[in-house]
């Protein structure tokens, strides 16, 4: 996969946002009118720790399922965030989707913490997100 060009918004326009974006960019022409099939916002870091610590203590509290791993596949089987595939012998079964940086956006990340947690309190009566705070 090519490495996506990074930018920032300055208020007018979007602009490289390192010496090495902008390097990157000297190949086009000034004025050259370029085609992008997608805007993302770049996933944050502390937010994907802050969810996986979460997870481990709100499985830590609630010993609901044995692993942080095994609750972020259930949250994600719970909520629809899966892809249907057909065994040879024609049933059918559920494959987790990814949440991983490339598969989901800053936006998309963060409706699925929120669903996540929604989730989490209507099924075992606690807040995923108030677990790491109540550690």
């Amino acid at each position: 996969m090519k490495e996506p060009f990074i930018f920032e918004w300055d208020g007018r326009a979007l602009v490289p946002a390192t010496p090495y974006d902008l390097e990157r960019c000297q190949r086009f022409k000034k004025g050259q009118r370029l085609k992008a099939d997608k805007i993302v916002k770049p996933r944050s870091l502390p937010m994907q720790g802050m969810y996986w610590a979460c997870l481990s203590q709100f499985v830590a509290a609630t010993e609901c399922v044995p692993t942080a791993e095994h609750l972020h596949n259930l949250i994600k089987m719970k909520m629809g965030y899966v892809t249907p595939a057909v065994m040879p012998d024609g049933s059918l079964y559920w494959i987790p989707d990814s949440t991983a940086f490339d598969k989901m956006d800053q936006e998309a990340f963060n409706e699925f913490v929120s669903r996540a947690d929604k989730w989490c309190a209507e099924t075992f009566g606690a807040s995923l997100l108030q677990a790491k705070e109540a550690a």
